[in-house]
């Protein structure tokens, strides 16, 4: 397996190789357990009703909050030590395919860190493309206990996403 997400803008390549490692550019993204949260988190886009509880916790909690509109580069970013977590948690609303978080969870993944999907949606071991996840994905177990677990759905990142 190997995933490759390109940032445009920057020009900035993030790319990982099943065992071999992630890179951004010709650095290697490594280390990301072992960096303490910065408290800087990446959402999937504007709150919703439901949504303002979970987001009033994050803030609470000493949380930067940015969002790019670009589930990949925001995963990407968390890889490369950018941020401690993205965030998309809106159940049956949201509206993010396989196709943009699956590459940058990839990279993720091999730079250390973890994705979560959603435990309440029909999974049966393989993600289907035509579905919608919610989705939390962290750098590290640190910024896990820190943001994710006392402010979000325990429901909402109950599968570990494994390659």
């Amino acid at each position: 397996i190997a995933a490759l997400v390109l940032n445009y803008w920057t020009k900035d390549q993030y790319r990982a190789i099943r065992g071999r490692g992630a890179w951004i550019n010709n650095t290697r993204l490594a280390g990301l357990q072992m960096r303490p949260p910065v408290g800087s988190l990446r959402l999937s886009r504007p709150l919703e009703d439901g949504d303002v509880a979970t987001y009033v916790g994050l803030l609470r909690s000493g949380a930067r909050i940015r969002m790019t509109g670009c589930p990949s580069l925001d995963i990407a970013c968390v890889a490369a030590g950018g941020a401690d977590a993205y965030v998309d948690v809106h159940g049956t609303r949201s509206h993010i395919g396989v196709h943009d978080f699956l590459a940058a969870a990839f990279i993720l993944h091999e730079a250390g860190g973890d994705t979560f999907l959603d435990s309440s949606l029909p999974l049966n071991g393989e993600l289907n493309a035509h579905d919608r996840y919610s989705l939390v994905s962290v750098a590290s177990t640190a910024a896990y206990v820190r943001f994710v677990r006392p402010h979000i759905p325990e429901h909402s990142v109950g599968v570990r996403l494994a390659f």
